[in-house]
């Protein structure tokens, strides 16, 4: 994997795990279907890495502060 400073949470990592399988399956099929459910969990990894990691004030606990 690479080495990036910043360590992902569990969510980031359940997204990641998530998106790498379901990628490899569409690799595998060749299937539109899978494709998209790939295409869509790497939508749900980025934003939680993104929103999580580079943009704290996206997350809803700063709107209540």
């Amino acid at each position: 994997m690479s080495s990036i400073d910043d360590a992902m949470n569990g969510e980031q990592e359940r997204a990641f795990i998530e998106w790498r399988d379901l990628r490899a399956k569409a690799i595998e099929t060749g299937d539109k279907a899978d494709a998209h459910a790939a295409g869509k969990a790497f939508a749900t990894f980025f934003y939680t890495y993104v929103a999580n990691t580079y943009r704290p004030s996206a997350l809803p606990e700063a709107d209540s502060q």
